[in-house]
C-alpha cells in the first residue's frame, strides 16, 4: 500500500477523485490535516481515509501510527506542522518518501521564533534528503534542489489531474465587455494590485478576482485588494469571495477574455492550464517557472512586463494552444505518470 499526507485542499479533494476513478483505491490510504483549512474543504472519515483535525490528534498520529506496512509515503506539500521533527526521529522512512512539492514550499520563510528557527533547521534538512521529489515543471524541482541543496534523490515528472477526461472545448469570445481574471486566490504572490495599477485607465474591462481563500493575515490582503480593485475599476470590480463548485468556477472561466497569473512559481497552474484550453490569453511574468514550461512546449502566452496596450492573443494562437494543453494533460496522460510512481521498484 501507499500512504499520502495531504492538508485539506481543493487539489487534495480532487486527486482523491483521481485515485478513486483511475487506481485501486484499497491500495491506497489518506491522511488529511484540516487544521486552519482556508477552503472549507472538510473530510469525513472513510476505509481509505483519515481526516486529522487537530495538532494533538497529528502528534498522536505521527507517535502512535504504523507506517512499515507502506511500501512507499508520498507527501503532497510539505505544509503538516511537525513534519520535519517526524522524518527526523524516523529518518528510516525517508528512503521511502515522496515529495509532490506544491507552490508555497518554493517560499523561505524566516520564523520569528527559536522554536521556529529550530524547526526550520530540521524541516530543510529533511526536505533535502527524500527519495523521490515530484512535480511537472521541472525548472521548480531545479529551485528545490538549490535551495536545500539536494544531492541525491530521484526527480519524477507528475501533473496533478485537472479532470480532463475528455478535451477541453475551445471556446470562442463573445462578450460584450473584456473579461479579465486577475490571480485565484488571496495569496499575496498573486501582486493583483500590480496587475491593477497596468489596466486601471482602461474602462472597457470588467475584473473578475477569486479571493475565496488563501490570506491569513487577519484578511489584510484581501481587504487592501478589494480596497483598491473598487477605486479603480467601481462596479466593474467582481471580487469572488466564496469557493465556487468546480462546475460554477469553469463556467467563470468560459466567459473570461484574458487571465493574468504573475506568480514566480506554480500556484496558479491549473488554472492556467484550464483557461489555455478554452481558448484564452493569459499574461505571464516572462522569468516565471510556469512560462518556461510553456514556453518549451510551443504553447504561446503574453509577457506582463511588456503589456502596453491589452488585447487578445490571435484566435489561430489560441486554437493551437488549446489542442497542446489537451495533448499535454488529458488524464490519460497523467494516469501514467503517477502509474510510473506508484509501480516502480525502490533501489
Amino acid at each position: 500500500m501507499i500512504i499520502h499526507l495531504m492538508i485539506a485542499s481543493i487539489y487534495s479533494k480532487q486527486y482523491i477523485e483521481f485515485i478513486k476513478k483511475y487506481f485501486e483505491i484499497e491500495k491506497h490510504y489518506f491522511v488529511i490535516y484540516q487544521k486552519d483549512n482556508p477552503q472549507n474543504i472538510e473530510f469525513k472519515v472513510e476505509k481509505n481515509i483519515l481526516p486529522v483535525n487537530n495538532l494533538r490528534e497529528l502528534i498522536k498520529f505521527y507517535v502512535f501510527f504504523s507506517f512499515k506496512k507502506y511500501k512507499k509515503i508520498v507527501i503532497h506539500g510539505f505544509y503538516l506542522p511537525y513534519l520535519g521533527i517526524f522524518y527526523f526521529i524516523k529518518r528510516n522512512y525517508l528512503k521511502k518518501s515522496y515529495w509532490m512539492t506544491w507552490g508555497g514550499d518554493y517560499y523561505n520563510f524566516k520564523p520569528k521564533t527559536i522554536k521556529g528557527k529550530l524547526n526550520k533547521i530540521i524541516s530543510d534538512y529533511i526536505k533535502s534528503k527524500f527519495y523521490g521529489y515530484i512535480n511537472g515543471l521541472e525548472l521548480e524541482i531545479k529551485k528545490i534542489e538549490r535551495q536545500y541543496k539536494i544531492k541525491n534523490g530521484k526527480y519524477y515528472k507528475a501533473f496533478y489531474s485537472l479532470g480532463l477526461d475528455k478535451k477541453i472545448i475551445f471556446r470562442k469570445g463573445i462578450n460584450s465587455s473584456m473579461n479579465i481574471l486577475v490571480g485565484n486566490s488571496a495569496e499575496p504572490i498573486n501582486d493583483h494590485i500590480k496587475v491593477f495599477e497596468k489596466l486601471k485607465n482602461n474602462k472597457e474591462i470588467k475584473i473578475f478576482c477569486p479571493l475565496s481563500y488563501g490570506d491569513s493575515e487577519d484578511l489584510e490582503w484581501t481587504n487592501n485588494v478589494m480596497k483598491k480593485g473598487k477605486k479603480y475599476f467601481g462596479e466593474r470590480f467582481v471580487p469572488i469571495l466564496k469557493m465556487l463548485p468546480f462546475e460554477e468556477y469553469i463556467k467563470l472561466l468560459e466567459k473570461i477574455d484574458i487571465a493574468f497569473f504573475i506568480h514566480e512559481v506554480q500556484g496558479s497552474f491549473g488554472n492556467t492550464i484550464l483557461l489555455l484550453g478554452l481558448g484564452k490569453t493569459i499574461y505571464l511574468k516572462k522569468d516565471s517557472s510556469v512560462k518556461k514550461f510553456l514556453d518549451g512546449n510551443e504553447i504561446v502566452t503574453e509577457n506582463f512586463e511588456e503589456l502596453i496596450d491589452l488585447k487578445k492573443s490571435d484566435e489561430n494562437i489560441l486554437k493551437s494552444n488549446s489542442e497542446k494543453v489537451n495533448n499535454l494533460f488529458l488524464d490519460e496522460v497523467i494516469i501514467k505518470q503517477w502509474e510510473k510512481i506508484f509501480e516502480e521498484k525502490l533501489d
